[in-house]
Formats: C-alpha cells, sequence, structure tokens
C-alpha cells in the first residue's frame, strides 16, 4: 500500500501545524475550485439554472459526514489509548519482577535484573523503530526468551504471572498498535467531504458572498476534524506518538539494580 507508507512516512512525522497546513491547502484548493468554477459552470452566472436547492440537502450530506467521521474517530482515538494502557501495564509487570528479584540473593537476582535490562533495551532500541515502519513482529525476541528461562528456573509463581501479564501487553501493543483504517475509509471520508463542499455551494449558487462563507466553514471543519484523526492514526508515528519512556525508567532500574553482571546490551 504505497499510499499509506507515504503518508506514514512522509506526512504523519511532521508536526501538527504543518499536517493542518497541508490539509488546508488541499481542501481550500478544492473549495476554491468549487466557488470559481464548478458552480457557476453547472448553475450559469445568476445560480439559477436548476432552481431553488432545499437545506435538507446539504444537511442530509453533512449528517453522514458527521456520523462517518464520529464513527472512525473513535476508532482511531480508543485504538491510541488502547496502545498507551498497553504501554503502561508491560513496562508496571516489568517493574514486577524486578520488585521480585530484589528479594532474592545477588546470585539468582543479578541475572534476573540484567535478563529484564536487556530485554528491555531490545524494545527501545530496535522494536519501537520497528513500530514506526509497520515492521515489528509478535515473535520473541532472544532477550524475551532468555528472561523467560530464568523467570521459570525461578519457581516465583508471582514473578511468572508478571511475565506473562508482560507479554501479553506487549502483544497487545505490538497488534493493536500496527492496526489502521482501511483505505477504503478514508476515501469514503474524502469523497463525503468534497460531495459536502459541493452540496453546499449549490445551495447557495445565487450569492457567490454567501457561497464563499458557507465554503470557508465548511473548509475549515472537515480540515480540523482529519487533522485530529491523522495525528492519532499512528499510535508510533507523528508528533503525538508514544515514546518508550515507561520501558526506559524500568531500563535504568534494572541496570542500577545489578551488582554483579554487566549492564545491558
Amino acid at each position: 500500500m504505497p499510499a499509506l507508507h507515504f503518508f506514514n512516512d512522509y506526512v504523519l512525522p511532521l508536526p501538527i501545524i504543518a499536517v493542518a497546513a497541508l490539509l488546508l491547502s488541499f481542501w481550500g484548493t478544492l473549495a476554491i475550485v468549487i466557488h470559481v468554477v464548478v458552480i457557476p459552470r453547472l448553475c450559469g452566472r445568476d445560480g439559477r439554472r436548476f432552481g431553488v436547492i432545499h437545506s435538507e440537502v446539504p444537511a442530509l450530506v453533512a449528517l453522514a459526514l458527521g456520523l462517518f467521521v464520529s464513527f472512525n474517530a473513535v476508532w482511531i482515538w480508543e485504538r491510541h489509548e488502547r496502545v498507551g494502557k498497553a504501554i503502561i501495564d508491560e513496562a508496571t509487570a516489568l517493574t514486577a519482577i524486578l520488585d521480585d528479584a530484589d528479594g532474592l540473593a545477588p546470585a539468582s537476582g543479578d541475572p534476573l535484573r540484567l535478563a529484564v535490562a536487556n530485554y528491555a533495551s531490545n524494545l527501545i532500541k530496535v522494536e519501537w523503530p520497528e513500530l514506526a515502519h509497520w515492521t515489528a513482529s509478535s515473535s520473541r525476541p532472544d532477550e524475551l526468551d532468555q528472561l523467560r528461562v530464568l523467570v521459570r528456573a525461578s519457581g516465583d509463581v508471582d514473578m511468572s504471572g508478571a511475565l506473562r501479564r508482560a507479554e501479553e501487553s506487549r502483544d497487545l501493543r505490538i497488534n493493536t498498535g500496527l492496526a489502521h483504517m482501511a483505505p477504503t475509509r478514508w476515501t469514503v471520508l474524502i469523497f463525503l467531504g468534497m460531495l459536502a463542499m459541493f452540496t453546499f455551494g449549490v445551495l447557495h449558487a445565487e450569492s457567490a458572498r454567501a457561497r464563499l462563507l458557507a465554503l470557508t466553514i465548511v473548509t475549515l471543519a472537515i480540515s480540523v476534524c482529519m487533522m485530529v484523526m491523522l495525528v492519532n492514526a499512528r499510535p508510533f508515528v507523528g508528533a503525538l506518538a508514544y515514546r518508550p519512556d515507561q520501558l526506559q525508567m524500568v531500563l535504568q532500574r534494572a541496570e542500577s539494580s545489578i551488582t554483579t553482571a554487566v549492564p545491558a546490551k
């Protein structure tokens, strides 16, 4: 899907103000074309070629657009929140492992702390960049396998439960974070936006000033809605992307607690 990768790599990483400017440029250009070219040619210079267009027509189109935007925006925001919660749960579970390791002798606790540090370092340095480029995989890295071996060897039930929660949270973070709104939904959204502009333009075909005002309002409304959706569309890309701050705290604690082993990779 070249279009998705183009937006992911070149549009979404831009500052919010730049994304807003791009959207305003696109919809503003479309509004000018409708105002200056489409409506005068279609409805005549006096705007009376098709008679009176009742306000119910653009109202129905606006309703369809609003419902469609709401439906998809809710999905995007809920997905964004689920990913954020998964990140917190993952870090909390790894912290619980470190808490349990504190109760062990250095000979047993330090290998666990080192394994947690190596795993957290892998998540931060390897997996996080992969999430931003759609290349992350839910398959277990070697660092996680090593941690699993040490946790099993400890025989600590609480530690095993914490590791299971960490793995479940990681799977949720990856699988939910890599989900995206289908291109067909974006296509329908753009089509409904264009249709709304056209119907409001036809409604005010007889008055150029009223038409310009109506198209300006519609342009601003559509641009703001799409901007909010776009900046939240990818949880690991853009100005509102999640950073591995909680995992960085886990890594720092694990490394600072190691007394006999070497620091994390």
